[in-house]
This record gives structure tokens, C-alpha cells and sequence, in this order.
């Protein structure tokens, strides 16, 4: 009689994921937001100075990328310097 087959168990290395990005947890001040970058970015307002783009609200957005640019504000009208995407 032959000798039964055994099986190795399979070594299984437990799964790892990627530690999150580091952000500054420090808050913006009340009219600035945390983009995704982790800057702080001046929140859409009628200043135009430095501003990237205005909002088909009229309010002008200082966002430093184009995804979510004047988002609330129903979209952008036209982009003044375009931020990189």
C-alpha cells in the first residue's frame, strides 16, 4: 500500500496596506481650506487677487488643482491662471 499524499500548507504572508499620507493635522483658518495636497487654500470669495478661477456664481476660487475647483459654487465660468490638475 502506497503512503498517503501529504500537502505543505502554503506559507501566507499577512497583508500590509499603505500607511496613509502625512498631512498637516494643524486646522486652516476659518477662510481657507485643506486641499488635497494638505495646503491650506483660501475658500472661494469675492476677492480676486491671486485668484485661478471664477465660479458661475461670481465668486472667485484660489484652488491650487483643477479637480473640485468652484464645486458649491456651481462649476467654473472661466479659469484666470490655470492651476496645474
Amino acid at each position: 500500500m502506497a503512503a498517503p499524499k501529504t500537502t505543505a500548507k502554503a506559507k501566507t504572508t499577512p497583508k500590509t496596506t499603505a500607511a496613509p499620507p502625512k498631512t498637516n493635522s494643524a486646522a486652516c483658518s476659518a477662510d481657507y481650506y485643506r486641499n488635497s495636497s494638505g495646503a491650506c487654500v483660501h475658500r472661494p470669495s469675492s476677492d480676486a487677487a491671486g485668484a485661478t478661477a471664477l465660479c458661475n456664481d461670481g465668486s472667485y476660487s484660489h484652488s491650487q488643482h483643477r479637480s473640485g475647483t468652484c464645486s458649491g459654487h456651481r462649476g467654473v465660468r472661466t479659469w484666470i491662471n490655470r492651476p496645474a490638475s
